[in-house]
C-alpha cells in the first residue's frame, strides 16, 4: 500500500511540474509503471523545468520594466502639458 502511494505522488508531482517542451504529456506521465518512474530522469525533467521557469521571469521582469518606463514617460508628459 505505501509504495502504490509513493507511486502516485510521484505521479502526481511530475505532472504538476511538467515542463511545456518535455517529451511526455501529462496522461503519459500518468500511465508511468513503477519501475519507469524509479529510472525517470529527473535530473533533465528539471533541467528543462527551470529552464521554463527562468525564460517566464525574464519575461515577465522585461513587462514589468516596459511598464515603469510607460508609467514615467506618460507621468512626465502629464506633467508638462500641466505645467502649460
Amino acid at each position: 500500500m505505501k509504495l502504490k502511494s509513493v507511486v502516485l505522488y510521484s505521479r502526481t508531482c511530475l505532472r504538476y511540474f511538467l515542463p511545456p517542451q518535455w517529451v511526455m504529456d501529462k496522461d503519459s506521465v500518468s500511465a508511468l509503471s513503477f519501475e519507469e518512474l524509479a529510472s525517470f530522469p529527473l535530473e533533465d525533467f528539471f533541467d528543462h523545468y527551470e529552464r521554463g521557469l527562468k525564460k517566464v521571469c525574464f519575461f515577465l521582469c522585461r513587462e514589468a520594466l516596459h511598464l515603469e518606463s510607460f508609467n514615467f514617460f506618460s507621468l512626465s508628459v502629464t506633467r508638462y502639458y500641466v505645467a502649460f
